[in-house]
């Protein structure tokens, strides 16, 4: 009995990969959408987002940049917990992210100009 329970216990993180062990991994390249009201708060505006992200003991840093609107990336400051991250930036006045990590993809919402929406990114390095 104690065999098959240690053996259970063994492949457990295997089974469900090496984040159970580790946590998410955020660092790194992120791209997608998130919408965002530019010049009208009640109409959103699914715009593209580049994210470059680090993480250090829970504290995000890096860069956002809409292309779309604004070329040069701003800085993104934030926290993870858990899978859980909350970071914001000043590019073109100040924009939240609040999400959820799921594997190589980041989702939740945005607030822009009051007008919270979606938002969504794929790590692709």
């Amino acid at each position: 009995m104690k065999r098959k329970v240690l053996l259970l216990v063994a492949i457990t993180p295997l089974l469900f990969g090496c984040s159970l062990l580790f946590g998410p991994q955020i660092t790194g390249r992120w791209e997608g959408v998130a919408e965002l009201a530019m010049t009208n708060p009640t109409v959103p505006r699914t715009t593209e987002i580049v994210l470059v992200l680090a993480e250090d003991e829970r504290i995000i840093t890096g860069t956002l940049q809409c292309p779309e609107f604004y070329m040069d990336p701003e800085d993104v400051m934030g926290t993870l917990f858990g899978w859980e991250v909350e970071f914001e930036s000043t590019i073109l006045g100040n924009v939240t992210f609040k999400g959820t990590i799921h594997g190589r993809t980041m989702s939740g919402t945005c607030t822009y100009h009051g007008v919270t929406d979606a938002w969504e990114a794929t790590r692709v390095d």
